[in-house]
């Protein structure tokens, strides 16, 4: 078993029970680096401390590529003022890279005029273009219209909301 030490240096080709030994009284561990090598690799490492950075690190990696995915609610028939600020709260969502699951829901007579809810689903869809791009395709579903909206990346919606401020 080829022995490498906690500072990375070659320690030569060893017995293992000699090799934990020597771990051992030197306070580290002796953890299975290569174990398909000729003769297989084994290093003199503090293992808790090796799981517990290795877990900071995946754990960070996680924070980094949160994405959650945000929903927002639509009705045909929508005030102006309401529809702004919908509108305002999916570029900010966009903005901060989050995909945007769009549903127009249709209530009682509007379920008989379901191109009210396409023709809304094209209004946002023309209105976020800048920041977002469609994924898939409208998908009327029983007495909705859903849709999703995945942020193109750029800083457009930054520099827009600035401009409103």
């Amino acid at each position: 078993m080829r022995i490498i030490d906690d500072n990375g240096d070659n320690k030569g080709v060893k017995d293992t029970k000699e090799a934990i030994k020597e771990a051992k009284s030197n306070g580290f561990d002796l953890v299975l680096v290569a174990p398909d090598e000729d003769p297989p690799v084994c290093k003199f490492m503090d293992y808790g401390k090796y799981l517990y950075r290795q877990n900071k690190k995946t754990r960070k990696e996680r924070q980094r590529q949160k994405h959650t995915l945000k929903e927002m609610k639509f009705y045909p028939k929508i005030e102006a003022h309401d529809y702004e600020t919908k509108i305002r709260h999916i570029k900010r969502f966009l903005h901060e890279q989050n995909p945007v699951r769009i549903q127009i829901w249709m209530r009682g007579r509007e379920k008989v005029h379901p191109e009210l809810a396409e023709s809304l689903a094209e209004r946002i869809i023309k209105d976020t273009e800048e920041i977002s791009k469609l994924q898939g395709e409208l998908k009327p579903i029983n007495h909705r219209v859903q849709f999703q909206l995945m942020p193109t990346g750029g800083n457009n919606a930054q520099n827009e909301n600035e401009g409103s401020s």
